[in-house]
């Protein structure tokens, strides 16, 4: 894992956001819990269910994407000023093996952070903590704001 490292400690208005988090309608549908978040660090579970899977009983792609895309989400929130917004503008995953039950966990990190633009890497992993997929991610910044329609 390249992360980068040295993020200051999170400023008042990041803490109370922290402390004042809902799960967004996707993580309430998919069940994704909010874990631990660092600067530039974010780690999410989600129990595997059967509204997860397609008919073969394995977990669906887009789950795992959404699993990982989130982590990386959070791992750059983590890092940017409350007033900045963010839009993903690119997801690329491998999917490594399949998962039909248990806990996934998904663990997300920056590998660089510019003034427009992040890029986080995200793994999603199974209980015995063997990788199921590898995402990457570029994400848009808008200083000021959220991204425009």
């Amino acid at each position: 894992m390249h992360r980068l490292k040295d993020f200051p400690p999170f400023s008042p208005d990041k803490v109370q956001w922290l402390e004042n988090y809902r799960p967004s309608p996707i993580f309430q549908l998919l069940d994704i819990q909010l874990v631990k978040v660092e600067p530039g660090l974010a780690v999410l579970e989600m129990p595997v269910k059967e509204a997860h899977t397609h008919n073969g009983g394995i977990v669906q792609g887009g789950v795992l994407c959404c699993l990982g895309d989130s982590a990386i989400a959070f791992a750059v929130r983590s890092a940017i000023p409350m007033d900045t917004g963010q839009a993903s503008i690119d997801l690329k995953i491998n999917f490594i093996r399949p998962v039909s039950s248990g806990v996934l966990r998904s663990e997300g990190w920056l590998t660089h952070l510019g003034s427009r633009t992040a890029v986080g890497e995200s793994i999603v992993l199974n209980r015995e903590g063997k990788t199921v997929a590898k995402c990457l991610s570029s994400v848009l910044l808008t200083p000021g704001g959220r991204p425009t329609e």
